[in-house]
């Protein structure tokens, strides 16, 4: 008994000192690679986190550009660059609908920071200074689109986020900015555009994703309670607004795990952080780590069984899963073992390829997603980008058609404006079609074309040419060799403004991607095409405004005095034979009316040429208005100019206009029997005096809205200048302009 006991023993301890090593080695590259495998996933996981808050963030960038196009459009607008507050008012004014997004109104800064002008829903804010604020001295410093933290709206009791873009002179010189203002935090405010924007952002069930700005004050939350409540004392708040992208894992008010990553939102001092349920995105690896554990007690077992096999055959296959292990911690997740070594070693090595093959696919499947968003991305704005460098109709829809020739691949395109009323097309470019189609598809009707199926849907679609509706269009196309028609409607406000169709000669398919980037497209275009048609239009009403102007000063001037003139000469005949005497003066009152019609035909004249006007000196000017003013009130003007008055172009502009409508109030109001115009310069002030000895009137009873006092005071103001006007009842009316070279 004893010897087969001994037998047993060594036998057991044979058993078991072959066992231990082997269950030691197989334990621990389990447990390495069960270790490995855990912490594998977890970086998978933050690095996946931090990549999507990178993409989120330079996705809201692009959503921030979008928002602040209507105020490059209107930055670029000739009257907001005229630095002219009256006539930047006017434009905001017709702007009006285009700048309804805004929804806490839109601003006009001059380049020091003063509000010159603002729309409608905040008429209390011209006049204010903000060059203090933070947003401004940024854009100061760097003209460009800038955003600003949360901040309060003057003294209302509203928090706002402004949106501001520079304002250029014609020689690219930053002469103010146009500002778009979002009220923050507000119930009603979180269904407008700006709102409905960041809502885009939005991921996973259990995820969050918010916005903080540089001062850690709540943007955008799921939860509106907290938007623009003060979080930088929160950990994820605190390390985002260090810089930078990055993870940081901890527990919710709940006790829940998360992971929060973070980054900027690239041109702006805010912060985008994505909250998302830590035990969420580790589930899928928990199968895996249970089949690593079962794989575990195998490797604990099977080599008591085979451990007459030998370490060598053992040992092999676990140091292949230990490279591999090390290989796909690594980041190589092509690494693959080949089974050898017994069942249970055979089954770890399918398990470890089947993980390391998933790994692979999801790795490269979020790689081809983000690259394929980057790709659309970056069509959009490349679509955007050459939309907006014209308002010309022709040019917008040009360079749109050659950008999305470039991008689909295909060979031929052409671009259309839509008439509605007719349901024709009217071609305004094409690319790669012959002389014949040019002809034909000047005008044709909108049922011929793949136009007329996109119409009703507004939506992208794609038609082979056989199923084409049957017409010249069809013939033309067809000798062309093309095979495939995409339509792109362009839309704007629920409404097609016009196509975009391409032809490819080769049979391809369109994927609902491409279809879906092509709607974009043609978003994008259609709002440029209705800016360029705005644009047409606000031109148009320009020139029949100042057409309308000139035809009111030729009536109420050049007119009344060749009137006047005309009714002299026809009684000076008769009254030269009854007595020569008053013919003598009747004749010296017309030569008098004559001058004052030249001299008031020589300023409209110089108001039709600008560049004229500015070349003419102010002493010129002045002189030209004091002749037309004598000659239509019959009283003497006397002009009195300094030698070295020669102020900047705007400045000699602005006292010539001022000058203007205080002698027109003197020809229609004050009865005067003497004017007196000066211009004298004292050092580095210029002061402009237009005195009458007319009747004159009383300041209380007659508003300072009247006379063209408030147009007076506004171009003084724009200058920088000081403006007064005196009166009394019987004691006459003193104009006078104080400006100071700076």
């Amino acid at each position: 008994m004893s010897a087969r006991h001994g037998k047993r023993r060594l036998r057991a301890m044979i058993i078991a000192w072959s066992f231990i090593p082997a269950a030691l080695i197989l334990g621990t590259v389990a447990l390495a690679h069960f270790v490995s495998f855990r912490n594998l996933t977890e970086d998978l996981v933050a690095d996946r986190n931090r990549d999507l808050a990178v993409l989120l963030g330079n996705q809201y960038r692009g959503e921030i550009d979008e928002l602040a196009q209507p105020l490059r459009v209107l930055a670029s607008d000739f009257e907001i660059t005229s630095s002219d507050p009256v006539r930047q008012q006017n434009a905001l004014d017709l702007a009006y609908n285009r700048l309804w997004d805004y929804d806490a109104g839109v601003i006009v800064m001059s380049a020091s920071g003063q509000i010159t002008a603002a729309n409608g829903r905040r008429p209390e804010l011209p006049g204010r200074d903000w060059s203090s604020r933070a947003f401004f001295q940024a854009l100061v410093q760097q003209p460009r689109l800038t955003v600003s933290d949360i901040a309060p709206l003057g003294t209302l009791a509203q928090d706002v986020v402004v949106l501001a873009v520079p304002i250029y002179d014609d020689q690219g010189a930053p002469i103010g900015a146009v500002a778009g203002m979002f009220a923050v935090g507000a119930p009603e405010s979180r269904i407008t555009t700006f709102y409905t924007t960041i809502k885009k952002l939005a991921v996973a069930a259990s995820g969050t994703a918010y916005i903080v700005d540089g001062a850690g004050r709540i943007v955008y939350h799921p939860d509106g309670a907290i938007i623009n409540t003060p979080q930088a004392g929160q950990p994820v708040v605190a390390r985002a607004l260090e810089g930078g992208a990055g993870t940081l894992r901890h527990e919710n008010a709940r006790g829940q795990p998360i992971i929060a990553s973070f980054a900027p939102v690239p041109g702006t001092p805010w912060r985008i952080i994505v909250e998302e349920d830590w035990d969420v995105l580790t589930a899928a690896s928990i199968p895996y780590q249970r089949r690593l554990l079962v794989l575990l007690a195998l490797g604990l077992v099977v080599p008591a069984v085979v451990v007459a096999l030998g370490t060598r055959r053992i040992t092999r296959p676990v140091h292949d899963l230990i490279g591999a292990a090390q290989a796909i911690a690594g980041g190589d997740f092509s690494r693959r073992i080949t089974p050898r070594g017994g069942a249970e070693i055979e089954a770890l090595a399918g398990q470890f390829n089947r993980m390391a093959a998933q790994l692979e696919d999801s790795y490269a499947t979020l790689e081809q997603r983000v690259a394929n968003r980057t790709r659309e991305l970056a069509a959009l704005n490349a679509i955007a980008a050459v939309a907006s460098r014209s308002l010309n109709i022709e040019d917008v829809l040009s360079a749109a058609l050659g950008k999305t020739l470039e991008i689909t691949g295909m060979a031929v395109g052409a671009a259309y404006r839509l008439d509605v009323e007719r349901q024709t097309l009217h071609l305004v470019i094409q690319r790669g079609l012959p002389e014949e189609f040019v002809a034909y598809a000047r005008q044709f009707p909108l049922v011929e074309s793949i136009a007329g199926r996109v119409t009703g849907t507004r939506e992208p679609a794609l038609m082979r040419l056989d199923d084409y509706p049957e017409g010249e269009l069809k013939r033309i196309l067809t000798r062309q060799g093309v095979r495939l028609a995409l339509g792109i409607p362009l839309v704007s406000k629920e409404r097609v403004l016009g196509f975009i169709t391409l032809g490819s000669r080769e049979p391809r398919d369109v994927s609902a991607e491409e279809l879906a980037l092509m709607a974009s497209i043609g978003q994008q275009v259609g709002v440029a095409v209705e800016n360029a048609q705005l644009y047409e239009q606000a031109e148009q009403t320009a020139a029949a405004a100042e057409r309308s102007r000139l035809a009111r000063e030729l009536h109420d001037a050049v007119s009344q005095t060749l009137f006047s003139a005309n009714m002299i000469a026809g009684v000076l005949p008769r009254l030269w034979e009854r007595d020569p005497a008053a013919a003598r003066a009747q004749l010296e009152q017309l030569h008098q009316l004559t001058r004052g019609a030249q001299a008031e035909m020589r300023i409209l004249l110089l108001e039709l040429r600008p560049d004229a006007l500015v070349a003419t000196s102010l002493g010129d000017l002045l002189g030209q208005l004091a002749q037309a003013a004598n000659s239509r009130a019959m009283a003497p003007v006397t002009v009195d100019v300094a030698d070295d008055c020669a102020p900047p172009p705007e400045i000699k502009i602005a006292l010539y206009r001022i000058a203007q409508e205080a002698l027109n109030n003197v020809v229609k109001h004050a009865g005067a029997e003497h004017v007196r115009l000066s211009l004298a310069r004292d050092g580095a002030t210029l002061t402009l005096t237009i005195a009458d000895d007319g009747c004159g009137f009383d300041p209380d009873q007659v508003s300072g809205e009247r006379l063209g006092q408030r147009t007076m005071r506004e171009r003084a103001e724009a200058i920088g200048a000081r403006l007064t006007v005196t009166s009394a009842i019987g004691e006459g009316t003193t104009v006078t302009c104080w400006w100071r070279d700076a």
